[in-house]
């Protein structure tokens, strides 16, 4: 099509009502045309039509929309039908309200939109989003991020986190505009929890909403286990039973238990009875295979052996153990320890006691040819024993 003139499919004036503007459509085997193509929509004393639609293909293109009011502000809107799309540019100038733009898909190829110095004015034509991350993913929240494909910086998102994969039950939905949504609050640890996105365009807008979009998903922290009130439940020889509080970690949460005779926990570990390094489903255990032995101490008891007053070794109790559990999550990430507390196990009762001060002592007894023992003899079932000086 060449040459000049004017195509016009505008609204007819009314008195309380104007005539929205119509439709034309060019597909044209050349680029020759210099007229004007217009699709106004017009004034009234009640209320302002909007504009129609001008589509214009011509070849080695994909073809252009174009909403064009005429500096008439209308709160109408233009609707453009749903089908399959393809454009290079679509085009909102000179006060029209907005267009609600249905289509099943629409692709934009070049530019999005015309910016005509009023952004309310102006149609966007929001692009799927793309890729996903999760910066920073904590007990009971985590921070999500995506790509804009293409929208510009204040489209608005719309994200939905939910711990089902079918999004049956949404936990968490956030609004933003910058790409990024912080998720907090009401999620629990050591849960997979997936997220989708949309983009619903401009909030002073009908806009087109794309579909949702699956970022990715992510398992929060496991949660660092609690003391219950009396955490030592069996305390014998030379094992310790002792439980712990979930403290919110579902029930399939994996829990460490470990010993250790120094506070710091340096040094030798002890475990269940698959080691210290097992990790258990449960939040109860036995810690087994503890050293056992006496906690010797002084107890007041001396005696002058002929040349000097020797302190003989006494025992209320077995070592004492430290004792502190931690958990891991779905993705083995380790959460920090909890110490329950310390306790000993118990010994065994020696032939000769003590009573000082309301605490009964045992007093410690080894072969003669022991090199702690003294020269303080004693009889016993098992044969003669001395009496162990402290080291």
């Amino acid at each position: 099509m060449t040459g000049s003139g004017t195509l016009d499919a505008g609204g007819g004036n009314g008195t309380y009502d104007g005539g929205g503007g119509g439709r034309i459509a060019v597909i044209s085997s050349t680029a020759g045309f210099t007229g004007t193509i217009r699709a106004y929509g017009d004034s009234a004393s009640e209320q302002n039509s909007a504009a129609g639609t001008v589509f214009i293909k011509t070849p080695g293109t994909n073809g252009t929309l174009i909403i064009d009011n005429n500096n008439i502000a209308t709160a109408r809107y233009t609707g453009v039908l749903a089908g399959d799309n393809t454009l290079d540019s679509v085009y909102s100038v000179k006060k029209s309200s907005g267009a609600f733009l249905s289509f099943s898909t629409l692709t934009i190829k070049g530019e999005n939109a015309f910016f005509d110095g009023d952004n309310t004015s102006t149609i966007t034509v929001s692009g799927n989003v793309y890729g996903g991350s999760f910066p920073e993913v904590w007990v009971s929240s985590f921070s999500v991020k995506w790509g804009a494909a293409g929208n510009p910086t204040n489209a608005q998102f719309t994200a939905e986190v939910s711990s089902h994969a079918d999004y049956s039950l949404i936990e968490r939905s956030s609004v933003t505009y910058n790409r990024m949504a912080w998720c907090t609050g009401v999620l629990n640890p050591n849960t997979t929890y997936y997220v989708r996105t949309k983009v619903a365009g401009y909030a002073t807008l009908k806009l087109l909403a794309t579909d949702y979009i699956v970022v990715g998903g992510t398992i929060t922290l496991s949660a660092v286990p609690g003391t219950p009130a009396n955490p030592f439940t069996g305390v014998f020889y030379s094992s310790i039973t002792l439980s712990w509080l979930a403290n919110g970690n579902p029930p399939y949460t994996e829990f460490r238990v470990q010993a250790s005779t120094s506070s710091d926990f340096s040094g030798t570990l002890y475990g269940p009875a698959a080691g210290p390094a097992v990790w258990l489903v449960a939040t109860s255990t036995t810690v087994v295979s503890l050293p056992g032995g006496d906690a010797e101490a002084a107890c007041g008891f001396k005696m002058f052996d002929g040349t000097s007053v020797v302190p003989f070794a006494c025992s209320v109790h077995g070592p004492l153990f430290y004792f502190r559990v931690q958990s891991r999550n779905l993705n083995s990430v380790e959460s920090g320890f909890e110490v329950l507390g310390s306790t000993a196990t118990l010994i065994i009762d020696s032939r000769l006691k003590m009573h000082k001060a309301g605490v009964n002592y045992n007093i410690l007894l080894v072969d003669p040819g022991d090199a702690n023992a003294s020269k303080l003899r004693i009889q016993t079932p098992e044969g003669i024993k001395a009496v162990k000086k402290m080291p």
